[in-house]
């Protein structure tokens, strides 16, 4: 295969995950694109001095990191970014920005924190800003900053120690005793099983500390632990569906989905993953369900809370859809619970034509399955006059409320939640 169809192949392998990699540091899916096309450019410049093809994630992370900080820096001035620069005294926020490995699932879990420190940044004071790009960014020497900022040496180290304390400063809730805390990102994946009290001690412990200094995290997992309390069980030989949506920013919402089903042979299967270590043959299908392809899949979880390791794959029937399957787990159990978390690029809630005060919602979920089946949309505690039009009421649950429809659907029916609430 020549160099050009190696790299057309490189290029279809990445450019999913790469224009929403891209999409989380700029919030911009324009400039997203702009950054994606940009990494590739440079990627193909280099391509063919390129050797190490096993990390090829983490080549693209880098170029694309270092594209997203030129199109964030206020003063659009082209720069190489060279985050290795900081300094052996500020060797934690090298640490901070490229330590995490860049599979799919952990270059969406360094978002968050990268850009905050890139906000942290641009926040500074612009001379101040203008010194801490030469010396950190670009890498450039105290004399050569000093030279070109045209200023003396002494005040390039005064403003560089200005600048990286006012980072440290901005980045101190997400700081304990110089160590990372979880970021909001990795804490939404565990907030359900959280609230649930269907959770590892590892993954408590994180969340628990990451819950002590952000508030709003803190606040929904307290409405979600409201929300626990109000879904009604299913019973004992039926299947009990969910679908729980948060709108977390302007275009992500976040997902919490799942069901619980009697397996009656669990006790077979469990003898099969202790022989196996856990492991699934890709041959055998075991637990799987599908979703629109555009959903980002961030985690799967058991009754107790392990996580589960799962593939995706293109659903042959529908080619806007994927499937997943799990590949990995602890056990089974006689009443198994698949629990999903992720986020869809979308908002959930729609302005009124007719009144720009009022804001329209509707939500719906076709799960093919005869089940107990409930969709809960969550709502800022602020918001006035919910008025439900299809589904059963709200849930008063805190920080937010739960709009619902909840009830037993057969394989072929529809369940939509639909109502309209006034901003607060």
């Amino acid at each position: 295969m020549n160099v050009e169809r190696q790299f057309e192949a490189l290029v279809i392998r990445n450019q999913d995950w790469l224009l929403r990699y891209a999409t989380s540091l700029v919030r911009d899916h324009q400039i997203a694109e702009d950054v994606v096309q940009e990494t590739f450019l440079r990627a193909f410049r280099a391509y063919s001095g390129y050797e190490d093809r096993g990390r090829e994630r983490r080549w693209l992370l880098t170029i694309a990191r270092n594209v997203a900080l030129n199109h964030l820096n206020k003063r659009d001035r082209r720069c190489e970014v060279n985050l290795y620069g900081l300094g052996s005294n500020d060797q934690y926020l090298e640490d901070l920005i490229l330590a995490q490995a860049p599979s799919a699932e952990e270059i969406a879990l360094a978002d968050e924190l990268t850009r905050r420190v890139l906000a942290a940044i641009r926040n500074l004071p612009k001379s101040h800003r203008t010194t801490f790009y030469y010396r950190y960014i670009q890498n450039f020497s105290v004399h050569e900053t000093a030279a070109l900022t045209e200023q003396p040496p002494g005040s390039v180290k005064s403003k560089c120690h200005y600048a990286m304390q006012k980072v440290r400063r901005s980045l101190f809730d997400y700081l304990v005793e110089g160590k990372y805390v979880m970021s909001c990102q990795q804490a939404h994946i565990c907030l359900w099983q959280y609230a649930q009290d269907a959770i590892q001690p590892d993954d408590r412990a994180a969340v628990e500390r990451h819950l002590k200094v952000c508030g709003e995290c803190s606040d929904l997992a307290e409405s979600l632990r409201v929300l626990v309390q109000r879904i009604e069980p299913a019973q004992e030989h039926e299947m009990r569906h969910y679908l729980i949506s948060i709108q977390v920013d302007d275009n992500r919402c976040l997902s919490y989905f799942g069901l619980i089903a009697p397996v009656p042979n669990y006790d077979e299967l469990n003898a099969l993953l202790q022989e196996r270590d856990g492991l699934i043959p890709a041959t055998e299908m075991w637990f799987t369900a599908g979703y629109d392809a555009e959903f980002q899949h961030m985690a799967e979880f058991d009754n107790e809370g392990h996580r589960i390791e799962f593939e995706q794959f293109p659903n042959p029937n529908n080619p806007g859809n994927m499937r997943y399957r799990y590949r990995k787990m602890v056990r089974v159990y006689p009443r198994h619970a698949m629990s999903s978390v992720g986020y869809w690029p979308r908002v959930l809630f729609r302005q009124s034509a007719h009144n720009p005060n009022v804001v329209n919602v509707q939500m719906q979920n076709h799960l093919n399955a005869v089940a107990r089946s409930g969709l809960y949309i969550a709502v800022p505690g602020s918001a006035k006059n919910i008025r439900v039009k299809r589904g059963n009421g709200v849930i008063a649950a805190g920080a937010y409320n739960f709009a619902y429809a909840d009830r037993y659907v057969g394989d072929d029916e529809l369940l939509v939640l639909e109502f309209s609430f006034e901003k607060g």
